[in-house]
């Protein structure tokens, strides 16, 4: 294996899961990045909680 082959499967492997996994469709990765924004939507709300609770 060349560098640049080896490179391009790291780079592969970083994006396995995510919404931009080269295998997936347009419809796949809108449904990925939704349940990704609805992810950090919790967390987002999760850490607005704390924040009250840490000013009272």
């Amino acid at each position: 294996m060349k560098e640049p082959d080896v490179l391009d499967f790291l780079d592969d492997l970083s994006r396995v899961g995510t919404a931009y996994e080269k295998s997936f469709n347009d419809k796949t990765k809108i449904v990925r990045l939704e349940e990704k924004v609805k992810e950090l939507q919790k967390e987002i709300d999760k850490h607005r909680c704390e924040k009250l609770e840490l000013e009272l």
